[in-house]
């Protein structure tokens, strides 16, 4: 039972992690465009090998365009994100920092739930 328990803390542990590091996705729309840069500088900063520098004005970049998007056609979660970009043909505008953070953010909950 104990080491269920500590199995259970820590996969809890993990879940916060990657979710304090991933948040303003979440709220992409909700949040200041100054915010969303600077928890996108510090999610680059954890992932400096994955992500260059410029992350930040994508993100920037993609929350415009979210913002722009009628609010019954808005995606409302991480996974409705990255499809809109497929389905709107949109990997040469957010060809790879938007699309690699939804997809690590996915692939990490993925792992943690198997």
């Amino acid at each position: 039972m104990d080491s269920l328990i500590f199995e259970l803390n820590k996969r809890k542990i993990a879940y916060e992690d990657i979710n304090e590091k991933f948040k303003f996705l979440f709220c992409i729309t909700e949040i200041s465009s100054f915010e969303v840069r600077h928890q996108s500088a510090v999610l680059q900063k954890y992932y400096s090998k994955d992500f260059p520098v410029s992350f930040s004005n994508e993100c920037i970049h993609f929350q415009s365009y979210i913002l722009t998007l009628p609010k019954d056609n808005a995606p409302k979660t991480i996974l409705g994100m990255l499809q809109k970009i497929i389905e709107s043909d949109l990997q040469d505008v957010f060809p790879s920092c938007i699309s690699i953070a939804l997809k690590m953010f996915l692939y990490v909950v993925q792992l943690q739930t198997a």
